[in-house]
């Protein structure tokens, strides 16, 4: 009697097991919340298979199984049936703890749209430089003065801000400062005053200074508002504001020998700082990879197009005035980071 008891006691036990065995698994199954705009699920685990649901930030799913970088959940469709999708682990996070209660939250709304951001970053700059040549007559001879400043690369900072009208169309301000010790190149023909064709040259080489700040207004294009990496492009208006020394003397000392022949040898060039301004335009494309909801780092290329002629101070001086077609534009690159409000 007390075996058919104890027997008929295991059973039950057994039955209870098994009813409750079910819920207690159901309780400690993972669970994930959708936590970007624009999720998808997955007819299987991969980026290219169609897509079969989008659900709202805030969505939460059970998980069955993790197949690699993929969740595999299931939910119910719109007549009632569970659906079995796949959803890419960036898109969610997955919850320690959820109550039965969560499973019917209302989804939390979008995330806002980008009202403000403020940028600091640093620029890379290519100058263009110029190459310049006079010629004038003197002993009834051909003399020449040559100017130079090779292409070179300065570096600056980039600061700035964009305020969104729409979540597509952005007016931008900054503000740039670069500085620049430049390669120059001076050289200068004196003809013999006692002998015809005994042509006398030199040349030195020196290092101008160049300052500028730039400041640039326009409007940039936002294509994609949603996701990790967003792309821009726009263009507007800069104001360069630009210190650049200049030519002003060439310092030489001339040697003549017993056959009457001569020679030249720049012994020092005198600058002076030239203060040029010009108003021009910029193109800009560039591309935010927002690492949070509040931050981003930014890449960014744009082309200044800021032409600009002034007179040379030393051919002005002691000759026509000539002008030197300087461009305060160019290319720069810049990268940094941008705080989003």
């Amino acid at each position: 009697m007390k075996n058919k008891l104890k027997g008929k006691a295991i059973i039950s036990l057994t039955i209870v097991s098994l009813m409750i065995l079910p819920t207690v698994m159901r309780a400690e199954k993972q669970k994930i919340k959708v936590v970007v705009e624009d999720a998808s699920i997955r007819l299987e685990p991969d980026m290219t298979s169609e897509i079969i649901k989008k659900p709202s930030v805030g969505s939460v799913f059970e998980v069955e199984k993790k197949v690699g970088e993929w969740y595999e959940i299931r939910f119910p469709s719109e007549v009632g049936a569970l659906i079995t999708g796949y959803i890419h682990e960036m898109f969610v996070e997955v919850e320690k703890e959820i109550s039965e209660v969560d499973r019917d939250v209302i989804p939390e709304p979008p995330r806002k749209a980008r009202i403000a951001n403020i940028k600091v970053g640093l620029l890379l700059h290519l100058t263009k430089g110029y190459d310049y040549e006079y010629s004038f007559t003197i002993f009834n001879e051909t003399s020449t003065i040559s100017d130079s400043v090779d292409n070179d690369k300065a570096f600056g900072f980039d600061a700035g801000i964009g305020i969104f009208m729409t979540k597509n169309i952005e007016i931008t301000g900054s503000i740039n400062y670069l500085s620049k010790t430049l390669t120059g190149d001076t050289g200068f023909s004196l003809p013999n005053e006692f002998l015809y064709d005994d042509i006398a040259d030199d040349e030195m080489s020196s290092s101008p200074s160049l300052r500028e700040i730039i400041f640039s207004f326009g409007i940039n294009l936002h294509p994609v508002t949603s996701g990790m990496i967003r792309p821009y492009f726009g263009g507007g208006v800069s104001y360069v504001m630009g210190k650049m020394d200049l030519v002003e003397d060439i310092n030489y000392v001339e040697t003549f020998y017993a056959d009457a022949t001569h020679s030249i040898e720049i012994s020092s060039i005198d600058f002076i700082e030239e203060d040029i301004k010009k108003l021009g335009f910029n193109i800009v494309a560039g591309i935010n990879f927002e690492l949070a909801n509040i931050i981003a780092f930014y890449g960014e290329g744009k082309y200044i197009i800021a032409k600009k002629e002034v007179p040379h101070p030393m051919i002005s001086e002691f000759f026509e005035e000539e002008m030197l077609d300087i461009d305060l534009g160019g290319i720069s690159f810049r990268m940094g980071i941008k705080l989003l409000f």
